[in-house]
């Protein structure tokens, strides 16, 4: 088997995604390295839509460590975070457990913190398996 692959190097930056020269670290901003594996399925990707941070793909045990870095350093940095799974192709118990644990974290910092996407009939579901359904909220905020 053959893997494509590309690397993007993202910084975090006036809440908005930039792409960056690789190897250019210069800047003090927050950077996420993904790293996107192509297959035949499609990677994790974490856009932000005018403060919505829209996770687009499938969300697994092996993508889960990334974005919970990635919205750890947000819980820190952040005073509202909102997270929308609308885009979500599919994901698994893992993925709802990491979800529910960022939650707890924000909770527990007194952040705001809303999980936007029980209008996605996977996300609802696998919530609802997870007993994590209290995590989610309406998608209209």
């Amino acid at each position: 088997m053959q893997f494509k692959y590309k690397l993007r190097i993202f910084t975090y930056s006036n809440l908005s995604f930039v792409e960056k020269d690789p190897f250019n670290f210069n800047s003090e901003a927050i950077f996420v390295l993904v790293l996107i594996i192509k297959l035949n399925v499609m990677a994790l990707q974490i856009n932000n839509n005018q403060g919505i941070f829209e996770i687009c793909g499938l969300l697994n045990a092996q993508n889960t460590s990334l974005m919970k870095h990635y919205f750890e350093s947000l819980i820190e940095n952040a005073r509202a975070i909102t997270i929308s799974l609308d885009k979500i192709n599919d994901i698994d118990a893992t993925a709802v457990l990491c979800l529910g644990s960022l939650y707890k974290k924000a909770m527990a910092k007194n952040k705001i913190f809303y999980i936007i996407g029980s209008e996605n009939k996977n996300v609802r579901d696998r919530f609802r398996e997870e007993k994590m359904f209290y995590v989610l909220r309406r998608d209209i905020l």
